[in-house]
């Protein structure tokens, strides 16, 4: 049934006014939605932020036939501090590309309160949000990416079928602000992106109407990066399908199915990228790494003798004189074959390490006896660096702390028992990380 109440406008208006949509429905199916063909392109409020979004922004303009004008609104600059003294700002992804296309950029207030009470740059806002003062049918409002989530009043100023979203997902598997990391930690064979209609917070969030969807095979071994860039690429080229569509009038979308299908894909936290060599084995912590590190770097602890600090931030160990600091692994690969013990003196006992001089790698024990591969390193409070300076400032300590021990007559010239392994000090992850690190 058309829905238009706009008879006492003029003709001209009553035209621009009318809501695009047509309901139906059919035995045994469920509500579908069609769009009436606007026959002109479209004026577009594009929102985002990251690499995902500008990659759909590209797609997008590159499809002139689609659109007659596209203003993006993006988050603030944002101050980035270098050391204790200096200081740049520095410009999200989206508003980077914007300026380079030459497209019209606006920035959201900082804080969420603020955004709540924003208002949308002309020509996207009326004096009125009611159904007869939305926006005219050629008018669409686009997030990918956006990081906030729109008010019923931002919402209520585009006509419904005209509030699109990119999610890259097979909604309604993995619904929420992480969908490609969760993909990925979950080994899913299949991933894919979405279309969708926005809807009001109370209905849910990326609950809305699928206006297209494209499945793809997820690769070996995905990275966060290389798999954001397919699903952005493939999710514009989407969009402009669905616009042409709505243009023409050959667009309808489909309720999701949300038979045992809904999975969360909740926001990713410090801790969730602290390992545990004890719980984890090689290819989990090359999984989380592939999907998390890009945000959240994999954290652990490692431990030196007291006699020498690496880092201000450390805890001490009540039962030895031994410290725990922070460690960032940057960079890791798995181990195809891993040498005997022969070739690497390597305890069993999980977090344990040693040096691979072939590889330039350090070895750490995981669970199940596996073993994965560190190529660089970031201790806390230093720079970051590879696998061999990391295990030679490691035996710098050890050295300092054999010397400070036969000055002190704890050891004699010459003793190697004092190596720091009998001490437990070749290994990673041995207390919980300080809240202050993580």
């Amino acid at each position: 049934m058309l829905l238009t109440n706009l008879a006492l406008r003029s003709r001209e208006l009553s035209i621009s006014r009318i809501s695009p949509l047509l309901y139906f429905s059919a035995p045994f199916s469920r509500r579908r939605l069609q769009t009436q063909a606007t026959g002109k392109p479209f004026r577009v409020l594009f929102l985002g932020r990251d690499e995902f979004s500008s990659t759909v922004l590209k797609e997008l303009h590159s499809a002139q036939d689609v659109w007659s004008e596209i203003i993006c609104l993006t988050q603030p600059e944002t101050n980035i501090t270098s050391g204790s003294i200096s200081r740049r700002r520095t410009s999200s992804p989206l508003s980077k590309l914007a300026r380079e296309l030459g497209l019209p950029t606006h920035h959201i207030p900082l804080k969420r309160k603020d955004f709540r009470k924003y208002t949308f740059p002309e020509p996207f806002c009326t004096s009125s949000t009611s159904a007869i003062e939305c926006l005219p049918s050629n008018y669409v409002l686009v997030t990918a990416s956006f990081g906030r989530i729109l008010t019923d009043k931002h919402l209520g100023l585009f006509q419904p079928g005209r509030r699109l979203n990119v999610h890259p997902s097979l909604l309604p598997k993995y619904r929420g602000p992480a969908p490609i990391q969760h993909a990925i930690l979950n080994n899913d064979k299949e991933t894919g992106v979405c279309v969708i209609e926005m809807t009001k917070k109370s209905d849910g969030i990326d609950a809305g109407e699928l206006w297209g969807m494209e499945h793809i095979s997820m690769p070996t071994f995905p990275e966060f990066s290389v798999l954001r860039e397919e699903l952005a690429n493939r999710g514009g080229r989407l969009l402009v399908s669905t616009l042409r569509s709505m243009i023409s009038g050959n667009a309808a979308s489909t309720s999701q199915v949300t038979s045992g299908d809904c999975v969360p894909a909740p926001l990713i936290k410090s801790n969730h990228a602290l390992l545990d060599f004890s719980k984890m084995n090689a290819n989990e912590i090359h999984c989380l790494w592939r999907a998390v590190s890009h945000q959240k770097p994999l954290t652990t602890s490692y431990r030196l003798p007291s006699s020498f600090q690496a880092s201000k931030i450390s805890t001490t160990d009540a039962t030895s004189e031994r410290r725990w600091h922070s460690v960032q692994f940057t960079q890791l690969e798995l181990v195809p074959n891993p040498p005997g013990r022969t070739q690497l003196p390597l305890h069993n006992s999980p977090g344990s390490y040693a040096f691979s001089k072939p590889t330039h790698s350090l070895y750490v024990r995981c669970s199940d006896e596996s073993i994965i591969a560190i190529k660089r390193l970031k201790p806390a409070g230093g720079k970051e660096m590879d696998a061999q300076a990391f295990w030679n400032g490691v035996w710098a300590a050890v050295g300092r702390d054999r010397k400070k021990r036969v000055n002190e007559g704890l050891a004699k010239e010459g003793d190697d028992r004092f190596d720091g392994s009998e001490r437990g000090l070749w290994t990673f992850g041995g207390v919980d990380l300080p809240s202050q690190v993580v």
